[in-house]
């Protein structure tokens, strides 16, 4: 037993042995050495920080810059941190804030005291090179855009998420990437040493199917043409034939939350004829040198509904029939035709369908097949009772000019990083007509802007194939036509023979003219030959100035 009582009275030794140094060393730590110690870790300590980078730029088709980020700073004081009073005049310079008026924003308030918001690079830099301790430099991106065009389209962002248009769709690309660094500062708040840096991935630089020179054409004619027709919005929409790719899109006013171009739902009026044409051919239902009767401007179809004319014609010739935009005799062709065959290819041309995934996009309004009587397929023959968006119609005549093929209508170019990059090309969705179909309608086209209602369209030297559209126009909430409002439109491509470009112009509610061919057909042309110079198309024909002058002398009533 006494060895055991001498054990345990050695173990109850060291237990005690090793509490009283175990409680000297916490009482040398915490009540000797505190202050020593306290000046240590004030003079060193570790500190992670992070940092947003800038977005990624969006450039057009052939890498012009349209919209990139730059970075400014907040600069903000933590007041009981800062103690280097002496240095508020330097501090004053570089803001240009009086020193006086610097003082008062400083005693004002809580501790975290915003001195100035959003400060260039170089005064960033002269506040860093001072070493103030409590004094702040809060990164924040603003978006900058060079050329001022194209915003519509390119939409909106804040410090780095996009919230509408390209800026939303490719946000996952475009969104700066975040820098995180472990690093040890001394008691100034000064970097001494970078112990590890984190990245995730650098943001991806957009491209979009814009070009440039063509959408300051737009624009430009967008702004000049609002005053002018005294309306409500004009949208123009420009494509590339040869890939579907759109080369360039705006409206006036400008919008940058809701796009127009893909949002704008209207019955599009007699430019919807072109796809009553283009089935009716299909479907070997007309021929061009069938006579229609127009019935002198006035059909009683039944006791509830009368077709009128603008212009009254009689028997008259199919291509006269819709070079001079008769409703009366394209209610007849759509009825000749039928539902059951027409309705596919309202559909094959793309119509109550999505092209994008940009947000707001619409696939218009087309009633159920089902639901479809005479009076229905009589209107929506004229280009009533059925609503599209202008990416629609403008597509579907891009279809037209590439011999009845229709291409997927791109607004991204090319998504870019610093590996790889997804460039997008013609994608063909489908056939809708024959080629043979195709020439035909565009030679129909031709004979509208030739002789028809097109006239103001004409560009010397080049056929042009398009057709002219007015309609009523119709409040989409009410359901009920809006007195003394109308759309007119033009939508056609050029060269005619060789198309590269099609073009889409619309006008909500001109005071000044009624007509399509009035209003749009000249805007139209403008911008055509502005592309035609700028790409250097060749001519297809002989100036035929006799045309020229006979084109005074027509009636535009379409």
């Amino acid at each position: 037993m006494n060895t055991i009582n001498k054990r345990i009275v050695f173990v109850n030794f060291l237990v005690i042995v090793s509490s009283f140094v175990i409680l000297s060393r916490f009482f040398y730590i915490q009540i000797i050495s505190h202050e020593k110690l306290k000046k240590y870790a004030e003079n060193e300590y570790e500190r992670k920080t992070t940092e947003i980078m800038p977005r990624g730029g969006i450039y057009d088709i052939n890498g012009k810059l349209l919209a990139s980020s730059i970075v400014k700073w907040d600069v903000v004081i933590m007041k009981k941190e800062f103690n280097k009073y002496e240095e508020l005049d330097k501090l004053s310079k570089i803001l240009s804030i009086p020193l006086k008026e610097l003082k008062d924003k400083i005693n004002k308030g809580k501790n975290y005291r915003k001195i100035k918001k959003l400060v260039e690079k170089d005064a960033y830099e002269q506040i860093s090179s001072l070493n103030l301790k409590g004094v702040l430099l809060e990164p924040h991106q603003t978006r900058i855009y060079p050329t001022e065009l194209a915003r519509e389209i390119i939409g909106v962002s804040n410090e780095n998420t996009g919230l509408t248009q390209t800026e939303a769709v490719m946000n996952d690309y475009l969104k700066g990437n975040i820098v995180t660094k472990e690093v040890i500062k001394d008691s100034k708040g000064n970097i001494i040493k970078t112990i590890n840096e984190f990245s995730d991935k650098i943001p991806s630089k957009i491209y979009l199917t814009v070009e440039e020179e063509i959408q300051s054409f737009v624009e430009s004619a967008l702004e000049k043409y609002y005053a002018d027709l005294n309306c409500k919005n004009i949208i123009i929409l420009v494509q590339n034939i040869e890939n579907g790719f759109l080369s360039a899109l705006g409206a006036y006013p400008k919008d940058y939350v809701n796009l127009k171009p893909f949002e704008f739902v209207y019955e599009p009026g007699s430019t919807f004829k072109t796809i009553i044409l283009s089935a009716g051919f299909e479907e070997n239902k007309i021929e061009e040198d069938d006579y229609i009767d127009c019935e002198k401007g006035s059909w009683k179809v039944n006791q509830k509904h009368t077709i009128t004319d603008h212009e009254p014609l009689g028997n008259t010739k199919l291509t006269e029939v819709y070079a001079h935009s008769s409703n009366i005799g394209f209610a007849k062709i759509g009825l000749k035709i039928g539902i059951e065959k027409l309705y596919p290819y309202i559909k094959k041309f793309g119509f109550d369908s999505k092209y994008t995934n940009f947000p707001g996009e619409s696939k218009g309004i087309v009633k159920d097949f089902k639901k479809y009587k005479d009076i229905d397929v009589i209107t929506t023959s004229y280009g009533y009772g059925i609503a599209v968006t202008p990416l629609q119609l403008i597509n579907a005549y891009t279809s037209i000019a590439n011999g009845g093929i229709l291409l997927k209508p791109h607004v991204i170019y090319k998504i870019q990083d610093e590996k790889k990059e997804i460039e997008f090309k013609r994608e063909e969705i489908r056939r809708t007509v024959s080629e043979q179909t195709a020439r035909r309608v565009t030679e129909m086209m031709i004979n509208v802007v030739e002789f028809g209602t097109g006239v103001n369209a004409q560009i010397p030297g080049y056929f042009v194939a398009g057709k002219t559209g007015t309609a009523n126009k119709l409040d989409l909430k009410t359901g009920k036509y809006i007195k003394g409002e109308n759309i007119t439109s033009f939508c056609g491509f050029f060269p005619a023979k060789n198309p590269k470009y099609s073009i889409l112009v619309i006008v909500d509610s001109s005071k000044k003219y009624k007509y399509g061919g009035q209003t749009a057909a000249p805007i139209f042309q403008e911008i055509a030959r502005q592309i035609i110079s700028l790409k250097n198309i060749k001519p297809e024909r002989e100036i035929d100035y006799s045309k020229i002058k006979k084109k005074k002398s027509v009636e535009i009533l379409n």
